[in-house]
């Protein structure tokens, strides 16, 4: 009786974001997948180190070197970039709102964040539960800065010198 080993994915993308862990996150990437063809995705004018091009199989370079939502159109372009390359894992550098949306976005089966240590963690939110924690967290955050704003007003403090403490 033959045990059947999971599939091996054949195509792997590591998005590069401004951090000095790329290198880490594509040896990462290739310790666990050895098999994989390994591509970075980077920014236009990225000066690829030798290290990295030893590690990984191909880069791919994007439009812009950074992307914003107030640039949703050349978010839709990054999303069509990296759907392109149909990966069967994708992984970022950085466990923030607006990458885990795009590797929600990617179409990889098998999504992962790395961290500077090379930790694989695992991410599993989809794009809606992405974005609800993301507006959730936002609103959250307004809501403390009204409660401090309220309270710094409604508790006045005395600016002058009291004159019997001493």
């Amino acid at each position: 009786m033959n045990a059947q080993s999971p599939r091996q994915p054949s195509r792997v993308g590591v998005y590069y974001s401004a951090g000095p862990h790329f290198l880490t996150a594509l040896q990462a990437m290739r310790s666990k997948f050895p098999d994989a063809h390994l591509v970075g995705i980077i920014p236009p004018d990225y000066p690829v180190p030798q290290a990295a091009r030893d590690v990984a199989d191909d880069f791919i370079t994007t439009e812009r070197e950074r992307y914003s939502l107030r640039m949703p159109g050349a978010c839709i372009q990054l999303a069509r970039l990296i759907r392109a390359g149909r990966y069967d894992v994708f992984a970022v550098m950085f466990r923030s709102g607006q990458l885990e949306a795009l590797s929600a976005l990617s179409g990889a089966s098998t999504r992962y964040s790395i961290s500077p240590r090379a930790k694989i963690i695992p991410l599993r939110a989809t794009l809606p539960t992405v974005v609800l924690s993301t507006v959730m967290r936002r609103l959250r955050g307004r809501l403390n800065y009204a409660l401090v704003w309220v309270l710094v007003r409604a508790l006045r403090v005395n600016t002058r010198p009291n004159p019997r403490a001493r």
